[in-house]
Protein backbone atom coordinates (compact mmCIF):
# COMPACT_ATOMS: atom_id res chain seq x y z
CA UNK A 1 0.00 0.00 0.00
CA UNK A 2 2.95 2.52 0.71
CA UNK A 3 3.79 1.94 -2.69
CA UNK A 4 1.14 1.97 -4.60
CA UNK A 5 -0.37 5.32 -3.30
CA UNK A 6 2.33 7.56 -4.37
CA UNK A 7 3.20 6.06 -7.53
CA UNK A 8 -0.83 5.55 -8.48
CA UNK A 9 -1.20 9.39 -7.40
CA UNK A 10 1.75 10.46 -9.61
CA UNK A 11 -0.10 8.69 -12.70
CA UNK A 12 -3.31 10.30 -12.02
CA UNK A 13 -1.46 13.93 -11.62
CA UNK A 14 -0.25 12.91 -15.19
CA UNK A 15 -3.40 11.48 -16.98
CA UNK A 16 -4.87 14.81 -15.94
CA UNK A 17 -2.09 17.09 -17.07
CA UNK A 18 -1.94 15.02 -20.60
CA UNK A 19 -5.55 15.32 -20.51
CA UNK A 20 -6.42 11.57 -21.16
CA UNK A 21 -8.80 11.91 -18.31
CA UNK A 22 -10.85 14.99 -17.10
CA UNK A 23 -11.25 16.14 -13.39
CA UNK A 24 -14.28 15.00 -13.18
CA UNK A 25 -14.80 11.65 -14.83
CA UNK A 26 -11.30 10.65 -12.51
CA UNK A 27 -13.06 11.82 -9.30
CA UNK A 28 -16.43 9.92 -10.43
CA UNK A 29 -14.49 6.63 -11.04
CA UNK A 30 -12.42 6.97 -7.66
CA UNK A 31 -15.13 7.43 -5.34
CA UNK A 32 -17.35 4.81 -7.55
CA UNK A 33 -14.38 2.25 -6.75
CA UNK A 34 -14.25 3.49 -3.43
CA UNK A 35 -17.59 2.51 -3.09
CA UNK A 36 -17.59 -0.46 -4.90
CA UNK A 37 -14.53 -1.81 -2.50
CA UNK A 38 -16.16 -0.45 0.71
CA UNK A 39 -19.69 -2.36 -0.31
CA UNK A 40 -18.11 -5.96 -0.97
CA UNK A 41 -16.20 -6.32 2.65
CA UNK A 42 -19.43 -7.53 4.38
CA UNK A 43 -20.26 -9.83 1.29
CA UNK A 44 -16.68 -11.56 1.43
CA UNK A 45 -16.91 -11.99 4.84
CA UNK A 46 -20.00 -13.71 4.43
CA UNK A 47 -18.72 -15.85 1.59
CA UNK A 48 -15.82 -16.90 4.11
CA UNK A 49 -18.24 -17.98 6.46
CA UNK A 50 -20.17 -20.06 4.13
CA UNK A 51 -17.02 -21.64 3.03
CA UNK A 52 -15.54 -22.10 6.10
CA UNK A 53 -12.20 -20.47 5.55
Amino acid sequence: MTLNLPVLSLLVVLALKEEYVSGVKAAEYSVGVAGLLLASIPTLFKLGRVLNL
